[in-house]
């Protein structure tokens, strides 16, 4: 563990993981404030709220750095993929959970429907620091999706670019 420390990339990565540590561990108490009772669903929608607007300029920075920087090819090929994919599940799974959490609340008979949708749909708006890096880094690489080569589906390039 030691050794980490002494690495730009191992330093990013114990930063990156106590920022978004200190996030979830924030919304988990939120969450389960709101399971004990404590706080009824728009007191629990504003602190969500509140908490994602405090972090979303520091994690949306640490995302973007993981994703934007330049590596080596060697880099690339080693390291990266394997850092980056799970950067990209953990905050996919993230972003997904504070969507569907209010809509399997009214499963449980806690809440409506249209509080739920609503309430998912105001979270995951104020969170989407956590998916953007990841959707452009993996889906805006400019390469036809599978299945499109072919179709004029392609990246356009400007002239500016030429």
């Amino acid at each position: 563990m030691r050794g980490q420390f002494k690495s730009r990339s191992g330093q990013r990565t114990w930063l990156a993981a106590i920022w978004y540590g200190a996030f979830v561990a924030a919304c988990l108490c939120i969450y389960i404030l709101r399971g004990i009772k404590s706080v009824d669903e728009v007191r629990w929608a504003a602190a969500l709220l509140v908490t994602s607007k405090f972090y979303a300029p520091h994690l949306g920075a640490i995302l973007i750095s993981f994703f934007a920087s330049k590596m080596s090819a060697s880099k690339v090929e080693n390291e990266a993929p394997s850092l980056l994919f799970w950067i990209a599940l953990v905050c996919s799974i993230t972003w997904n959970l504070f969507f569907l959490i209010p809509i399997l609340s009214v499963c449980f008979a806690v809440g409506n429907l249209n509080t739920g949708m609503q309430t998912g749909s105001e979270i995951c708006n104020n969170m989407s620091f956590l998916i953007t890096p990841v959707i452009g880094f993996y889906f805006a690489n400019g390469e036809p999706a599978p299945g499109n080569a072919g179709t004029g589906i392609e990246r356009v390039e400007s002239k500016d670019s030429q």
